[in-house]
């Protein structure tokens, strides 16, 4: 006897799904993967999911798991190349160096990270000190909440810097900086 016919096929709705999605995310890891790599793991992911859940399951349910599981794909490749520094900038802020020589200095010599280092040194010295603590110590310093309301990323941001908010978005000034859309 055969193999068993599937009664789900990867029909154009998940084909569209999975390139539109791939285009949408494709900045999260465009440095090291190219848009159609991107979308065969989409492929990949609907095979996946097409292979490991019954038959009896429906084509949405279906389509539903090949959504969460290609973006927590694309999450976890991203997630994979984030740590640009392999030692907290602290390090070489102990020595007698400029904040600009030790963000220099600690940054490898990969193109990607050679543009990223220009960037960083052109922005504006709180920015910059924005930017090392987030590097280094952000992860220990929590939101707050008051009223049952947790505080806005742009007061958390301007908090880190030890500064009251005095009109000036960080998060967007980051952002159009770095030319990456929020």
């Amino acid at each position: 006897m055969g193999r068993p016919v599937r009664k789900h096929r990867l029909d154009k709705g998940m084909m569209a799904w999975i390139e539109r999605t791939a285009r949408k995310h494709h900045w999260r890891v465009a440095s090291w993967i190219d848009l159609d790599d991107l979308i065969q793991e989409g492929y990949v992911c609907y095979a996946l999911c097409n292979q490991r859940y019954p038959r009896e399951l429906g084509r949405a349910h279906i389509m539903a798991l090949t959504k969460t599981t290609f973006h927590n794909r694309i999450h976890d490749l991203a997630k994979q190349r984030t740590r640009l520094l392999e030692e907290p900038l602290s390090v070489h802020a102990a020595s007698e160096q400029t904040p600009e020589e030790a963000l220099e200095n600690a940054l490898p010599a990969e193109h990607e990270t050679q543009t990223f280092a220009t960037l960083v040194l052109q922005l504006p010295a709180e920015i910059r000190e924005l930017l090392t603590i987030l590097l280094n110590d952000a992860a220990s310093i929590g939101m707050r909440k008051e009223r049952g309301r947790r505080e806005s990323l742009n007061t958390y941001l301007w908090r880190l810097i030890g500064q009251k908010p005095c009109g000036i978005d960080l998060q967007c000034a980051l952002a159009n900086h770095f030319g990456v859309s929020i």
